[in-house]
């Protein structure tokens, strides 16, 4: 996805909002498991750029954490 933005800001003013934006967006997209790129280039030819490699759930994981050795076992039945 590519998105543009076209601004009658001076290269200062792009600046300044283009740190506070690729931020904003950033905190929204780290809550997905999607992995992004952002970047936004301003009038002043600075690159303003965040990644993310998203969230993997990998297939082996285990879902409940492994027993505790120092739990007691049953007493086994004769």
């Amino acid at each position: 996805m590519e998105i543009s933005f076209i601004s009658s800001l001076d290269a200062q003013e792009e600046e300044r909002i283009a740190s506070v934006l690729i931020a904003a967006v950033s905190a929204l997209l780290d809550e997905t498991a999607v992995p992004y790129t952002v970047r936004i280039k301003t009038s002043g030819h600075r690159l303003f750029q965040r990644s993310h490699p998203g969230i993997s759930t990998a297939a082996d994981a285990p879902v409940l954490p492994p027993p505790s050795p120092h739990r007691s076992r049953p007493p086994m039945a004769k």
